[in-house]
This record gives structure tokens, sequence and C-alpha cells, in this order.
């Protein structure tokens, strides 16, 4: 491994670490930050079809943050790749209900769901962009060792 990985690899953590920020805080400013607005970028959320381009992109987290304030989602089991200019980011996100302004819990109680994500990045002159964003669910709790999960 070489200083530039060992470098270009903290770099997509901390980028991969705002965009789960972003998701937990229902920032879409900042969402809009961590993603590249070009027209290669897609993104799957779990049980969506794809998205292609930013527009489409922007409107579904607007329309995620709305129907879902303060989801938390955080990133478990970070496995990172960098070749070259691009790095895939492979993780478990714990996702739970949202909470609103209140505290009260959303419907569901806090019992939380799970997905398996790859985010792709793109380094460029702003730094490290999203590209992808592919989340697809996970039945019950991977986190339990005898989850029956087949590999």
């Amino acid at each position: 491994m070489t200083v530039d990985s060992i470098h270009g690899e903290s770099e997509v953590f901390a980028a991969n670490e705002r965009f789960y920020e972003a998701l937990s805080a229902s920032d879409i400013d900042v969402m809009e930050e961590v993603w590249s607005h070009s027209g290669e970028v897609r993104c799957i959320h779990p049980g969506w079809d794809i998205l292609i381009g930013w527009q489409s992109i922007y409107d579904s987290w607007n329309a995620i943050f709305s129907s879902s304030p303060g989801l938390r989602v955080k990133a478990h089991s970070v496995e990172i790749m960098v070749v070259g200019e691009v790095a895939w980011v492979h993780c478990l996100e714990e996702i739970r209900p949202g909470v609103d302004p209140e505290g009260t819990v959303a419907e569901g109680g806090d019992d939380p769901s799970y997905a398996r994500s790859t985010n792709l990045y793109r380094n460029t002159a702003e730094g490290w962009k999203m590209v992808l964003h592919h989340a697809s669910p996970v039945p019950g709790d991977p986190t339990e060792s005898d989850s029956g999960a087949v590999h």
C-alpha cells in the first residue's frame, strides 16, 4: 500500500462519512456538496428504480428528507478500495426511523432495518465526489452471528 493510497482512503472515508452525516441530518445542502452534479451520476435507493442525473437524485433526497425527517443511518463494516481516480466503498447501513422535532420516534419504533450499500466516488478538482449510491435491503439482522446469511 502506498502513501498516496492511504491518503486517498482517508479522504474517501471522510467523504463517505459526510454523506451519512448529510443523510442523518436530512441536510440537502450538504448532500448537494457530497455529490458530483455530472450527468453520469446514478442512485438506487432500497426498493427504488435507478435514478440518473443529479436533478433526479436531488429531487429524491428532498422527497426522502420531507417524508422521513430525522432518519438515522450509520455505516458499519466500511471497506474502501481506491483505484486511481475512483474509489468504491462497501458498507452495511443501519437505518433507524426518524424522530420528529418533539422527540417522538416515527411509526415502527426504534427497531433498525439494514441495507448493503456500494458508494462510488470520483476524485475531482473539488475533492472526492459521489457518482453512485446503491443500497439494497437486507432481511433480518445481519449483525447477528447466526443470521443464516448465504455468501
